[in-house]
């Protein structure tokens, strides 16, 4: 029986480092399905009758004031007893993509994100050991000295790519600012 044997085969090490991010995030949230589909309808006629718009649903006259309550506590709609008209706040919150309203939040957010101090790319988490045949790539101590603020810049680039990795959620998150970035020795 013949075996192969692998030579000169060379492993490099990749010099990396772990940095703990901290920054805010806008998140886009969806409305309830009855807000939005009513802020749509609205904005479609850009102004309807109370009369009509609970027509147009099924409303009873109970849940048409519940829900036009509901809408002019939030500053969505202006309503005079008559005419139903959205806010120039709520036309602003619908996106020019889909046409369809958004409102975003921003929540802390922290990461902890391994990068190759090469080029700056975001790494697996691979929690070992570099072996000792492994030849290590020199890098140019600029890259060392100026790490965090290079992290930073390439956090803000490769964001959605590490957003990707890490959670499975369909919200748009998008950084609103970064406030902190920490090294940390791998």
């Amino acid at each position: 029986m013949f075996i192969q044997i692998p030579i000169n085969t060379v492993t490099f090490s990749l010099p990396a480092r772990k940095f703990v991010i901290q920054s805010s995030v806008t998140v886009n949230e969806s409305l309830p399905k009855v807000t939005e589909f009513a802020l749509r309808l609205i904005r479609l006629c850009e102004d309807i009758e109370a009369e009509k718009f609970a027509q147009y649903f099924g409303f009873t006259d109970k849940e048409t004031r519940l829900l036009l309550d509901s809408l002019e506590d939030q500053s969505l709609i202006q309503y005079d007893g008559a005419a139903i008209q959205l806010t120039a706040y709520a036309e602003w919150k619908f996106y020019t993509d889909d046409d369809l309203p958004r409102f975003s939040i921003v929540k802390p957010r922290t990461d902890a994100v391994d990068f190759d101090l090469l080029t700056y790319h975001p790494l697996k988490s691979s929690g070992g050991r570099t072996p000792g045949y492994a030849v290590e790539l020199n890098i140019d101590q600029r890259h060392v000295g100026d790490s965090t603020r290079l992290a930073e810049q390439a956090y803000q680039t490769h964001f959605q790519q590490i957003l990707r990795a890490k959670e499975k959620n369909n919200d748009r998150i998008d950084i609103y600012k970064i406030s902190h970035v920490k090294s940390e020795r791998l």
